[in-house]
């Protein structure tokens, strides 16, 4: 009876740690540059809408973000806006996507 308790206990740390670890990895920050994230913030004309530096203008402020990762690259592929355009993987790489994440972290 003790050892199928043990089992079961097994078992259930090792779900909660695979559960755990999947959780981190989905929300997790790619390795990315923020120096280079200006410059791919302004190529991609985003300067335009959210202002510079993202603090805001004709669209909302996106600096300092206060969403995952994982929110920003879905906002930037299928925009719940329709005037914001889809920036799909081949217009901008998941990189290049990080890297202006985190530089719109830091303003």
């Amino acid at each position: 009876m003790k050892t199928r308790r043990k089992q079961c206990v097994y078992h259930l740390s090792a779900i909660a740690a695979a559960i755990l670890f999947i959780g981190s990895s989905c929300t997790s920050v790619p390795d990315g540059n923020p120096d280079n994230g200006e410059r791919w913030y302004r190529m991609n004309r985003c300067n335009g809408c959210h202002g510079e530096k993202g603090k805001g203008g004709k669209a909302p402020a996106i600096a300092g973000l206060s969403f995952s990762y994982r929110q920003f690259i879905r906002k930037i592929r299928k925009p719940d806006s329709a005037i914001m355009p889809a920036f799909s993987s081949n217009l901008l790489s998941d990189a290049d996507a990080a890297d202006i994440y985190l530089w719109l972290q830091d303003q």
